[in-house]
């Protein structure tokens, strides 16, 4: 506690001692005092006080300002600055942060109309300080409650250690509503090298470099563990790897488009499909395009893999065997209309009466150009006769119906997106 005895203008004597509470005790700074006259008598009755903080012992404009009107008895003064019970002009709390520049404060005191109190009373730390200047030198410690940092806060070297295995070492969490980012990693220059939004997003525009990146997922299971979205307009690639010289390996483009050089698909185990393309319900687009860029710009598509599986538009080379659906019909079957799923069908069983006749449907052959079946009447006396009815008013070879009269006969027909072609005719026993 600190004591000042000061004669005043008009023959007025104030003594008085400043208490600085601790910040959580007690939230203001309290002045307590005789006021006496130049006899030494209190004085009694209706005063007005005024108490300013300034950052020198003379001169200079107040940081702070509190009027206060008092009654005494006895010449007792006791005010607190700072919770409401003058009129106050500044922030107190401000006014009382020292600064590198500006360490010290001094307090001054006007009563009445009289001068201001002169020399103004220096205000010192206590055990139980209001605010502290500086913590530059200071060593260890606990601080157990709230810490908030209004300006910039340097760190040299600073490393967070956890106190213990089950606790965070930074926890940093928004306020109710929160719309701003929640850290922001900025250069020199002001520049956003990284930030993390107010729900979590990492923003990262410089290089994240890192010898191992594992990204886990919520455990919830209903978002996505990785999300790259582009801005509006985007036109440079989402992701890109590249090599140790900078040249790409794998990109993804702003339209979803994915280049890779010499990408080899390795199945996990002999039990899993190293690739599967899974088409939306409904699909109407290709599965898979095979392209090659024209000169001049443009792709020809030397292959296509449609919606319903069929295989289009140019030669698909195999270099292996190649296994196709092969459909037998019996008795039960006949009259059955062929679809995708079919290659080869041949017409085996017993016909219970020498003119008996088996038909076999065709679908429709537009918009399955290029779609081929092979049809054989089984080769034994007692197999039916074999009739093909091309759908409607198509064609096989200009006419309206192909027949197998006798045993052991197949064709081979082709679709040419309007009508069916004969490419194969002969007979095997």
């Amino acid at each position: 506690m600190r004591r000042l005895q000061i004669l005043l203008a008009g023959g007025i004597l104030l003594l008085f001692a400043a208490v600085f509470g601790q910040v959580s005790l007690f939230p203001g700074v309290r002045l307590q005092g005789v006021l006496k006259d130049a006899g030494g008598n209190p004085v009694n009755g209706g005063v007005t006080v005024q108490v300013h903080i300034y950052t020198a012992p003379t001169g200079g404009t107040p940081l702070y300002t509190e009027t206060f009107s008092r009654t005494l008895s006895a010449g007792i003064l006791d005010v607190i600055l700072g919770v409401g019970q003058g009129t106050a002009t500044g922030d107190l709390q401000a006014a009382l942060a020292a600064t590198q520049t500006e360490p010290e404060r001094w307090l001054g005191i006007v009563v009445n109309s009289d001068p201001e109190l002169s020399p103004r009373a220096m205000l010192n730390s206590t055990p139980h300080s209001f605010r502290v200047g500086t913590v530059d030198g200071a060593r260890g410690g606990t601080i157990t409650g709230d810490v908030n940092v209004a300006g910039a806060m340097n760190a040299k070297n600073m490393v967070l250690v956890s106190p213990g295995p089950i606790q965070t070492p930074l926890s940093i969490q928004g306020s109710s509503g929160q719309t701003a980012n929640l850290v922001e990693i900025k250069n020199s220059d002001g520049l956003g090298l990284a930030s993390f939004g107010a729900t979590g997003q990492l923003q990262v525009s410089g290089v994240l470099a890192n010898d191992e990146l594992i990204v886990l997922d919520d455990g919830v299971g209903t978002n996505p563990t990785v999300k790259i979205q582009g801005s509006t307009g985007q036109t440079a690639n989402l992701v890109e790897v590249l090599d140790p010289s900078s040249v790409p390996l794998l990109t993804v483009g702003a339209g979803g488009a994915m280049n890779a050089k010499n990408m080899v698909l390795k199945t996990p185990g002999p039990s899993q499909t190293p690739l599967i393309i899974e088409g939306a319900m409904g699909q109407t687009g290709n599965l898979t395009e095979w392209r090659l860029p024209i000169a001049g710009g443009g792709y020809s598509t030397p292959m296509k893999i449609g919606p319903s599986g069929d295989v289009t538009t140019g030669p698909l080379q195999v270099d292996g065997s190649v296994t196709l659906n092969l459909t037998k019909v019996t008795q039960t079957d006949c009259g059955l209309t062929l679809d995708k799923f079919q290659s080869i069908i041949i017409v085996d069983y017993a016909a219970v009466a020498p003119d008996t006749v088996c038909t076999i449907n065709l679908p429709t052959a537009a918009g399955i150009k290029g779609r081929t079946y092979t049809i054989k009447r089984a080769f034994y006396t007692a197999t039916p006769q074999v009739v093909i009815d091309p759908y409607l008013d198509e064609k096989i070879d200009y006419g309206s119906l192909r027949y197998l009269f006798t045993p052991g006969n197949y064709v081979t027909i082709v679709s040419d997106g309007a009508n069916w072609h004969e490419i194969a005719f002969g007979n095997s026993p």
